[in-house]
């Protein structure tokens, strides 16, 4: 029986050693390291373990667990050691992990998530200590921290404004946000919903947008959108968007940019290009307005002249002197519908005085009462502060008119109408603001009513000429197109304002006149005609023209030498043996223009006095280089008493 039980014994022996033989083999097979400590002592360690910790088997094995610990990070090393010595089979949490930094003999560190769990060893108890490797997974950790500390310090030192919202709440902004927005710090914008910033005619292709990115994920080209600070002012900015995470979920990030200033400047490049367009416009319609007038006035100028010299040869109480001077007045108003038919287009030629503005409204009070009808309340406020303004006062008053025949328009079922004068002292900027060309003292009119208001779309086309918003039977286009031709003439402005149901308010701004009315603006009486008995020739190609003429010349006293084309008047000087004291000519004339005949005629005769003629504007032809600003020039049509002093101011030398 001793020999059985030996032999028992002997073979379990065996089978232990076997067993634990078997689990060392295990153990050194493992890619995870494993520690077995007893009594302080490391008593096992694998051959991962070993590479793992860059440290041999004698330095391990045997070895005090605060002595081969030394590798830990000092921050770890006590508390973990401690740990270790305090646990027991018993007491070791199961499944207890944390990760440690380990340095090696050669001075590199490695992370190694470790886990203990009681167990046995050698029939003794003991505390089983398994670690992996985790170097890379720190590392990639950290190389994403330190990304996303570069993306942090990238997007607050970013100058556009950065929003990140989900589910449309805002959940970060950067400081260029916060500041462009007007808030204090991030938080006081956090958990608001974006829509909150944005202006609300934007929201639905702002939604639009937001859509795409959480739905597809799609990044969104820029747009510009208007949005608004917590003060409740607005800006204008340039804004995209494209797809983030957060916290598990799909959001989106916004950059945008303030663009206030380069909306500004192309809000005002638009201005500029409104400005020009509507120059070549009036300059287009003035050429054609130019052509009609020419000849137009060649016919005013023969009726107006026939019409006086029939009146000279009959008594005042004549049964046909009436109907002559009716002739003559209604010739007179035709010749006014020529000026302004020039003066939309800048290209009738000012006769302007020294007047006060609140005589020109004063004079108009009468005649407005009647076209206004008496369904308009009609009220005039003149301010002393007005002044002196220098203009032509026939000009102004057709503005006028124009402007308070579209108010009565305005306003078919009745209304308010008032206009007001005033004085105005504008800085640059202030002047810039209403397109005037610098600051200064200014004479201010205006014309108010509460009618029907216009849309932006009317007022931005208000002064192009032949727009009109009434019927074709009531409305030509012209009213305004001219008002504002007239005022440009006069280096003034017209400022608009007006919204549909609000009425109209138009300002007219006059630069300010400090001179005084001069005698001859104040003079009544009436001088008699300025005769003479010196020979004048008269070059005119159209026929009746030229008749008129001369016999409105011969009238006058003087002996007159008529010629149809300039080279037929060259002829005349040359046959001609006495003086020729005066060359009276029209301009436009085929083969030769009436400057060139005068200085040929000129160069011939050097005391030749000059005066030239014609139905187009003296602007025009000082504009095209026709005529000199020193020639004496006379437009048609002209009436004998002008005719007269005109060719005396000539022969006399008398340029008053």
């Amino acid at each position: 029986m001793g020999v059985l039980t030996n032999d028992g014994a002997a073979r379990g022996s065996q089978a232990s050693r076997n067993a634990e033989s078997t689990l060392r083999n295990l153990l050194d097979s493992s890619l995870l390291g494993v520690l077995y400590i007893a009594e302080d002592t490391i008593v096992f360690a694998n051959r991962t373990a070993l590479r793992l910790l860059d440290l041999p088997t004698e330095r391990v094995v045997g070895q005090p667990v605060q002595e081969v610990m030394e590798g830990l990070h000092s921050d770890q090393r006590h508390d973990l050691i401690d740990g270790y010595r305090r646990a027991s089979p018993e007491t070791a949490a199961r499944d207890a992990r944390t990760e440690v930094r380990w340095c090696r003999p050669d001075g590199s560190v490695r992370w190694f998530e470790v886990q203990s769990v009681g167990a046995s060893f050698e029939g003794r108890p003991a505390l089983q200590v398994v670690f992996v490797d985790v170097t890379q997974r720190h590392e990639a950790l950290d190389r994403l921290s330190a990304s996303e500390e570069r993306y942090r310090r990238m997007v607050e030192s970013s100058p556009s404004g950065i929003l990140v919202h989900s589910q449309g709440r805002v959940v970060l902004a950067n400081k260029a946000a916060v500041a462009l927005f007007g808030f204090r710090s991030e938080s006081d914008m956090l958990g608001k919903h974006f829509l909150d910033y944005i202006d609300r005619q934007f929201h639905p292709v702002v939604q639009e947008r937001v859509e795409r990115v959480y739905g597809a994920g799609d990044s969104v080209p820029v747009i510009e959108v208007v949005l608004l600070r917590l003060d409740g002012s607005s800006f204008w900015a340039e804004a995209s968007a494209g797809a983030v995470e957060h916290e598990g979920r799909r959001g989106s990030m916004v950059v945008f940019r303030d663009i206030s200033e380069r909306k500004k400047a192309e809000l005002e490049n638009a201005r500029l290009e409104a400005q020009l367009l509507q120059s070549q416009k009036l300059e287009a319609i003035g050429r054609l307005a130019g052509g009609v007038a020419h000849d137009f006035n060649n016919l005013l100028t023969e009726i107006t002249g026939q019409a006086e010299l029939a009146m000279m040869d009959i008594r005042s109480d004549h049964s046909h002197y009436p109907m002559l001077k009716a002739v003559g007045d209604a010739a007179q108003r035709a010749s006014a519908l020529t000026r302004q038919l020039l003066a939309f287009s800048r290209r009738q030629a000012l006769l302007p005085c020294g007047i006060l503005l609140n005589d020109i409204v004063s004079g108009l009070e009468t005649m407005l009462r009647r076209l206004i009808g008496e369904d308009i309340e009609f009220q005039i406020a003149l301010s002393p502060e007005a002044g002196l303004v220098t203009v032509d006062p026939g000009q102004i008053e057709q503005v006028v008119l124009n402007l308070c025949v579209n108010a009565r328009d305005a306003m078919p079922a009745g209304g308010r109408l008032l206009i007001t004068t005033a004085g105005e002292l504008l800085d640059d900027l202030q002047a810039a603001a209403v397109s005037l060309p610098c600051g200064g003292r200014y004479s201010v009119l205006s014309v108010v009513d509460n009618g029907c208001g216009m849309t932006p779309e009317v007022l931005c086309r208000l002064f192009e000429p032949f727009f009109t918003t009434k019927p074709k039977e009531v409305g030509t286009g012209l009213g305004l197109s001219t008002s504002y031709g007239i005022i440009r003439q006069h280096q003034g402005s017209i400022e608009v304002k007006s919204a549909p149901g609000k009425g109209s308010v138009f300002r007219i701004f006059l630069p300010r006149s400090e001179e005084e009315m001069g005698e001859k603006a104040a003079r009544a009486v009436e001088e008699p005609l300025r005769v003479g008995g010196e020979t004048v020739l008269c070059v005119e190609d159209e026929a009746l023209v030229r008749e008129v003429t001369v016999t409105m010349v011969k009238r006058l006293g003087y002996r007159v030498l008529e010629a149809d084309s300039p080279s037929r008047a060259l002829a005349i000087s040359r046959e001609h043996d006495g003086p020729i004291h005066l060359l009276i000519t029209d301009i436009v004339m085929p083969q030769m223009n009436g400057r060139e005949l005068a200085e040929r005629l000129v160069a011939e005769r050097p005391d030749l006095a000059v005066i030239c003629t014609s139905g187009y504007t003296e602007d025009v032809f000082a504009h095209q280089g026709l005529l000199d600003r020193s020639v004496r020039f006379l437009g048609k049509p002209f009436t004998l008493r002008t005719l007269a002093g005109e060719i005396r101011n000539a022969l006399d030398g008398d340029d008053s």
